[in-house]
């Protein structure tokens, strides 16, 4: 894992330079990020890592409303991994209740989670049940 400058290279641990299209991962300051897959030039934040890694984009983009306004609107994407070596993964509900079966407490914890009335739900509840499986809640 390397170190991120502001050319766009990437500074590996040996002191070898390189160019940012042949790097798959990388470290900038205490943040660590992976290549999107199917991405030349997009990586993810990790925000989580444990048993399970969340990785994280925050996107902002433009539309044009019905009357030819520009308008901006952002929106966050969230990833999942199990295990380092694993693929990453778009976030859903039924990936993350696939991926913690293993450990039923935890999988009850997503089931009471699962019949709180929507306004109820927050995402610091799934936040919690992931640091729950991986040890650190």
């Amino acid at each position: 894992m390397g170190l991120l400058d502001k050319k766009g290279s990437i500074t590996q641990e040996d002191g070898s330079v390189q160019n940012m299209k042949d790097v798959e991962e990388f470290q900038m300051d205490s943040t660590y990020y992976k290549r999107a897959p199917g991405a030349s030039k997009r990586f993810y934040q990790r925000i989580k890592s444990g048993k399970i890694n969340v990785y994280y984009r925050h996107v902002v983009d433009r539309g044009i409303d019905s009357r030819g306004r520009a308008y901006n609107y952002n929106y966050d994407l969230y990833y999942l991994q199990k295990g380092n070596g694993a693929p990453v993964e778009d976030f859903s509900l039924q990936r993350l209740r696939k991926m913690i079966s293993d450990q039923p407490a935890v999988s009850s914890l997503l089931k009471e989670y699962d019949k709180k009335p929507k306004k109820q739900k927050k995402d610091s509840d799934i936040s919690r049940i992931i640091d729950t499986y991986n040890g650190k809640a």
